[in-house]
């Protein structure tokens, strides 16, 4: 592997900001690739793991986003195959959808601002989330929600959103934003 990971982001205001500055400080280098913009990502395979951020579309949009469906087969080989995929806003959504889940508009309308997530009791003995306090703040943004994919493990969930978190192999989903 190379030492660096794949981001592929959305729309050029949802970089991968802290997560980014957390990982080039461990020695990790990112090679950001802006999909709405035209770019094309290298071979996932090449990269130590793929990072999936947000933006302002639904996993859903394929028809007003061509480039989605594609992303969403890149997104479904590596999570399928065990390499680590961390889905954070749309990522979740992507990761979700790449692996056979619904994914739609939310029965509750837009989830904003600075609310609570709850562990699940699988959250005790995962690897990210063991140590993390049973209810934390996180940022929402979204109005989107899915399914739990087969084969997935929910991790944290809140009133209004059921699937706050989960993983899949190496993979994670995150509809909220870290605080």
């Amino acid at each position: 592997m190379t030492g660096a990971l794949l981001a592929l982001q959305h729309i050029a205001c949802e970089p991968p900001a802290a997560f980014e500055d957390e990982l080039r400080s461990r020695g990790l280098d990112l090679v950001r690739v802006e999909l709405d913009e035209g770019e094309e990502p290298p071979d996932w395979r090449g990269f130590d793991g793929m990072i999936v951020m947000g933006g302002p579309m639904g996993a859903y949009e394929d028809d007003a986003h061509p480039w989605l469906a594609a992303e969403k087969r890149m997104i479904r080989e590596a999570a399928g195959s065990g390499h680590p995929v961390w889905g954070v806003c749309l990522g979740a959504q992507l990761l979700a959808a790449a692996l056979g889940a619904n994914v739609y508009p939310g029965a509750h309308g837009a989830e904003v601002g600075v609310l609570p997530v709850e562990l699940t009791e699988a959250a005790a003995s995962d690897p990210v989330f063991a140590d993390a306090p049973h209810s934390f703040p996180t940022l929402q943004w979204h109005g989107d929600s899915f399914d739990l994919p087969a084969g997935a493990t929910l991790l944290a969930s809140s009133p209004a959103y059921a699937n706050q978190a989960f993983s899949f192999r190496n993979a994670y989903a995150l509809p909220f934003h870290s605080r």
